[in-house]
């Protein structure tokens, strides 16, 4: 999703709200 690879998936989902 984000360009974002340390982050979780969970924490993408998060900011994509």
């Amino acid at each position: 999703m984000l360009q974002f690879p340390h982050i979780s998936q969970c924490e993408e989902l998060r900011l994509s709200l």
